[in-house]
Protein backbone atom coordinates (compact mmCIF):
# COMPACT_ATOMS: atom_id res chain seq x y z
CA UNK A 1 0.00 0.00 0.00
CA UNK A 2 1.44 3.42 -0.80
CA UNK A 3 1.88 6.12 1.83
CA UNK A 4 -0.67 8.55 0.38
CA UNK A 5 -3.43 5.91 0.21
CA UNK A 6 -2.71 4.80 3.77
CA UNK A 7 -2.62 8.39 5.05
CA UNK A 8 -5.86 9.38 3.31
CA UNK A 9 -7.62 6.25 4.61
CA UNK A 10 -6.69 7.15 8.20
CA UNK A 11 -6.91 10.95 8.03
CA UNK A 12 -8.56 12.54 4.98
CA UNK A 13 -7.37 16.02 6.01
CA UNK A 14 -3.63 15.24 6.03
CA UNK A 15 -1.54 17.60 3.87
CA UNK A 16 1.37 17.00 1.53
CA UNK A 17 3.56 19.14 3.78
CA UNK A 18 2.68 17.01 6.82
CA UNK A 19 3.67 13.87 4.90
CA UNK A 20 6.90 15.52 3.75
CA UNK A 21 7.75 16.50 7.35
CA UNK A 22 6.94 12.95 8.48
CA UNK A 23 9.33 11.45 5.91
CA UNK A 24 12.09 13.95 6.74
CA UNK A 25 11.75 13.27 10.48
CA UNK A 26 11.83 9.52 9.75
CA UNK A 27 15.30 9.99 8.26
CA UNK A 28 16.50 11.85 11.36
CA UNK A 29 14.94 14.05 14.08
CA UNK A 30 14.75 17.67 12.90
CA UNK A 31 13.99 21.13 14.24
CA UNK A 32 11.37 23.39 12.67
CA UNK A 33 14.19 25.54 11.24
CA UNK A 34 15.75 22.48 9.60
CA UNK A 35 12.38 21.46 8.15
CA UNK A 36 11.91 24.99 6.82
CA UNK A 37 15.24 24.80 5.05
CA UNK A 38 14.56 21.33 3.62
CA UNK A 39 11.00 21.99 2.43
CA UNK A 40 11.16 25.69 1.57
CA UNK A 41 7.89 26.24 3.46
CA UNK A 42 7.41 29.11 5.96
CA UNK A 43 7.55 28.55 9.72
CA UNK A 44 3.78 28.82 10.24
CA UNK A 45 3.01 26.21 7.60
CA UNK A 46 5.58 23.82 9.07
CA UNK A 47 4.14 24.25 12.57
CA UNK A 48 0.57 23.62 11.34
CA UNK A 49 1.70 20.53 9.43
CA UNK A 50 3.54 19.16 12.48
CA UNK A 51 0.63 19.98 14.78
CA UNK A 52 -1.67 17.84 12.61
CA UNK A 53 0.48 14.81 13.52
CA UNK A 54 1.36 15.58 17.17
CA UNK A 55 -0.47 15.87 20.47
CA UNK A 56 -0.81 19.52 21.49
CA UNK A 57 -2.42 21.71 24.16
CA UNK A 58 -5.39 23.86 23.09
CA UNK A 59 -5.31 26.81 25.50
CA UNK A 60 -8.77 28.08 24.47
CA UNK A 61 -10.52 24.77 25.11
CA UNK A 62 -8.18 23.94 28.05
CA UNK A 63 -7.61 20.41 26.80
CA UNK A 64 -5.10 18.19 25.06
CA UNK A 65 -5.84 17.62 21.38
CA UNK A 66 -5.06 14.14 20.06
CA UNK A 67 -4.67 13.90 16.26
CA UNK A 68 -6.15 11.01 14.26
CA UNK A 69 -2.61 9.93 13.39
CA UNK A 70 -0.10 10.53 16.20
CA UNK A 71 3.01 10.01 14.09
CA UNK A 72 5.35 12.75 15.33
CA UNK A 73 6.41 14.00 18.75
CA UNK A 74 8.01 17.27 19.83
CA UNK A 75 10.82 16.91 22.34
CA UNK A 76 12.71 19.73 23.99
CA UNK A 77 16.28 20.08 22.84
CA UNK A 78 18.88 19.66 25.58
CA UNK A 79 20.27 22.82 27.17
CA UNK A 80 21.78 25.23 26.19
CA UNK A 81 19.78 24.80 22.96
CA UNK A 82 16.25 26.14 22.78
CA UNK A 83 13.19 24.92 20.96
CA UNK A 84 12.09 21.44 19.99
CA UNK A 85 13.31 18.58 17.89
CA UNK A 86 10.62 16.63 16.04
CA UNK A 87 10.88 12.83 16.37
CA UNK A 88 9.05 9.90 14.82
CA UNK A 89 6.79 8.04 17.27
CA UNK A 90 6.47 4.26 17.48
CA UNK A 91 3.11 4.61 15.72
CA UNK A 92 4.88 6.64 13.02
CA UNK A 93 7.43 3.87 12.49
CA UNK A 94 4.65 1.27 12.22
CA UNK A 95 2.71 3.52 9.81
CA UNK A 96 5.74 3.93 7.52
CA UNK A 97 6.44 0.19 7.71
CA UNK A 98 2.86 -0.57 6.63
CA UNK A 99 3.18 1.95 3.79
CA UNK A 100 6.33 0.18 2.60
CA UNK A 101 8.66 3.10 3.38
CA UNK A 102 10.64 1.28 6.10
CA UNK A 103 11.94 -2.25 6.27
CA UNK A 104 11.31 -2.55 10.00
CA UNK A 105 8.80 -1.00 12.39
CA UNK A 106 11.41 -0.39 15.08
CA UNK A 107 12.70 3.07 15.88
Amino acid sequence: MNILTLARANDPEITWLALECLLLCAERPSTVAELQELTGAPNGNINRAIRSLTVWWDAKAQQVVQPRLHLLQRRRRPKPNRGHRIHLTKAGAIFLHQAGCRTSATL
